[in-house]
């Protein structure tokens, strides 16, 4: 039994690690820890052990189940992290100074104007 969640907890932190986006999260998620989850199957099989086995066993299951809730929220963060400094990557800052390629701007028309009856 301990074996068995040492072995779902590896494959869980292995899969959360190559992680790229949040779909892949969810599915993970469901698959390990969903209704029909591995976690969730061993969980439902603590009942048909034998009583002296039964205390550290759901011990042991439900320390794996609050140690991939935590590995779920931290790679949940880490995904949310990276898409927001993604998109702050592609902002435009109005902080910084424009573009030297753009011109500084026009004579005014009534200044245009002025200019061109001088000229005459």
């Amino acid at each position: 039994m301990e074996s068995e969640l040492a072995q779902i907890e590896s494959a869980c932190s292995e899969a959360l690690d190559g992680l790229h986006d949040r779909s892949q999260l969810d599915g993970l998620r469901v698959q390990f820890l969903g209704r029909q989850g591995r976690l969730t199957a061993i969980m439902r099989g603590l009942g048909k052990l034998p009583k002296d086995q039964r205390k550290a066993a759901g011990q042991a299951a439900n320390l794996v189940r609050d140690r991939l809730g935590a590995a779920f929220s931290a790679a949940e963060a880490r995904l949310a992290r990276a898409a927001l400094e993604a998109e702050l990557k592609q902002r435009l800052d109005l902080t910084l100074p424009g573009s030297e390629a753009i011109g500084r701007g026009n004579i005014h028309v009534l200044r245009r104007v002025e200019a061109e009856i001088l000229a005459i």
